[in-house]
């Protein structure tokens, strides 16, 4: 090989060695912290992003970590800074979303600052992921809105391998803040509050407006209403005393004055057949029960006892119709599949269709009054369509003695038939399994045209196991706190195995470019070796040295 192209090739290898070296220094991973609010919801069971909250809430400020999936993490230092006057941090309720039973963690929180040290003696610890929970209670004394910030600082981080190196880190976000409002009273509200400061024999509506603004409000804000506006709180609550009085002084021709307002207002609703009344009418009813609640009784027996039932008739009218309109709900969201389809399909498939069109009319017949009165159009349909089913099966005599069997089963269990996942009742479990193991003495034929039916029964059983565990798991459920470790502790754990899957993975592709890059550094070391030797050989035979050799010796060699 001519001494120009050992030179190149010498310097492809160098340049090829740093190249590795970049790519091995690169590969050092850089941890990312952040921070965010989160609340835990009790209905999902879940820790949700949350940036406002209440007096008396928890807030739970929690801190991710990424970057580093393939690290052994061995331990990590911070400090949370935060509003210790408002703010109180719940250390018993705290925790680590790292599912690892060799750490140690160490919280000390002292004057608006939150010490945090955690350590392992574990060798393949991933910490990736929402890793810290901290929580703090809100005091409940905030009266007035405000804005809270939590300040995270990173001290240290560092590994497993290596006596402890130090992990590279990043804070993304280092500030999250919360909002905490707190209630008002709305302005309409006080300003009918101050009309009660006088009240006379005509006062009567606006102390009903008076009263229904207060029903309206919150907890929160009629304990507002009550600390920060004693006076017309105070001329609320003596406000029908007040009027009784004036009404009891008030003249023979102003009690038929309050007599003929009220019957202006209410008496149309009043006269009215109670089968004419439709739910449009639920507010009309509502208020007349309210007024008339807040007549004197020198005005309520002179209206007669009469305008008393008539108001309690048209509250059940109302109630009625309201469970009508869930029942017409329920019917429609199970049969209005069948209601609509086309004659064709059941002159058809009329041995698929004719039982739950026998069950619709059955279910129909046990439909309230006023449900059936919503569903008239309907079971016009359904009658039209019995009527073809019933024409298409007429010359199968096995068909129509096969239906017969079907109609008695389901007329037998026709209380079981109409139960759902939301209706059905732990002490519906005997008479369902009865109804199961009379359909499992059935003949097979039958058995298959009821097969949805049974399919549902069981179903049902399953969702009775579900609610008597539920009970059971109320009477013995551990306090909230553990409960929400608990979910969140095996949420993690899932997580963590799957990113410790992940993590093996990425390390075994990982381990076999350090292998070659190994390999490679090896071979240019020992071609270095080889042009050493060369260089030994020269400067003996012809006296020249290896610095000369680099620099140009080649070219005295040519010259010779």
């Amino acid at each position: 090989m001519k001494p120009l192209s050992r030179k190149i090739v010498l310097l492809l290898l160098v340049v090829l060695m740093l190249i590795s070296s970049m790519f091995i220094a690169n590969a050092q991973n850089t941890a990312e912290f952040s921070l965010k609010a989160l609340i835990y919801n009790s209905e999902t069971k879940k820790y949700e992003e949350c940036s406002t909250f209440k007096p008396g809430e928890t807030a739970v400020i929690a801190v991710s970590v990424s970057g580093i999936e393939s690290k052994a993490v061995r331990g990590n230092t911070l400090n949370l800074t935060y509003d210790a006057s408002k703010l109180t941090f719940q250390k018993g309720n705290s925790f680590i979303g790292i599912n690892d039973d060799k750490d140690v963690l160490f919280m000390s929180a002292n004057e608006g600052k939150l010490v945090v040290t955690w350590d392992t003696t574990s060798e393949n610890m991933i910490f990736n992921g929402l890793v810290y929970y901290f929580k703090f209670a809100i005091s409940n004394e905030i009266k007035e809105s405000a804005n809270f910030d939590f300040k995270l600082s990173v001290k240290e981080l560092y590994a497993v391998e290596n006596n402890f190196e130090e992990i590279p880190f990043t804070v993304a976000n280092d500030k999250t803040t919360i909002s905490v409002t707190t209630e008002t009273v709305p302005s309409g509200v006080i300003e009918l509050l101050k009309k009660l400061e006088t009240v006379n024999e005509n006062s009567l509506n606006d102390i009903t407006a008076a009263k229904n603004a207060y029903d309206g409000l919150s907890a929160a804000q009629k304990q507002l209403l009550k600390d920060n506006y004693p006076n017309e709180y105070g001329w609320l609550s003596t406000a029908y005393d007040r009027y009784y009085t004036a009404l009891k002084n008030a003249s023979e021709k102003e009690i038929n004055d309050i007599i003929a307002s009220f019957n202006k207002d209410y008496g149309e609703i009043l006269s009215r057949d109670i089968s004419k009344v439709t739910l449009k009418d639920e507010q009309t009813v509502s208020k007349l029960d309210t007024a008339y609640k807040a007549l004197p009784t020198t005005v309520t027996s002179r209206l007669g006892k009469d305008v008393k039932k008539k108001i309690d008739a048209l509250k059940e009218k109302i109630e009625l119709l309201n469970d009508a309109t869930s029942e017409v709900e329920d019917f429609k969201k199970a049969y209005d599949k069948y209601i609509n389809t086309t004659d064709e399909q059941y002159t058809v498939y009329y041995s698929l269709y004719y039982t739950y069109v026998d069950e619709a009319i059955m279910m129909y017949g046990s439909l309230s009054e006023e449900a059936q009165a919503q569903l008239k159009k309907e079971y016009a349909r359904l009658q039209e369509i019995q009527a073809i089913i019933d024409k298409a099966i007429a010359a199968d005599e096995a068909e129509e003695l096969l239906r017969e069997k079907v109609n008695a089963y389901q007329q037998k269990w026709l209380r079981l038939m109409a139960l759902t996942s939301n209706n059905v009742a732990v002490e519906d479990k005997s008479a369902l399994e009865m109804a199961i193991a009379d359909y499992e003495a059935l003949e097979e034929d039958v058995k298959e045209r009821l097969k949805g039916k049974y399919n549902n029964m069981k179903n049902l059983l399953t969702v009775i196991e579900s609610l008597s565990e539920e009970e059971d798991a109320e009477n013995s459920a551990p306090s909230g706190g553990d409960s929400e470790n608990q979910v969140i502790t095996e949420t993690i754990t899932e997580t963590v195995t799957e990113k410790v899957k992940e993590t093996v993975f990425k390390n075994r592709e990982f381990t076999k470019s350090i292998y070659f890059f190994v390999a490679l550094l090896i071979f240019s070391l020992l071609m270095l070796a080889f042009q050493l030797g060369l260089w030994q050989y020269y400067r003996k035979k012809f006296g020249i040295s290896v610095l000369s050799g680099l620099l140009g010796g080649y070219a005295q060699e040519d010259d010779e």
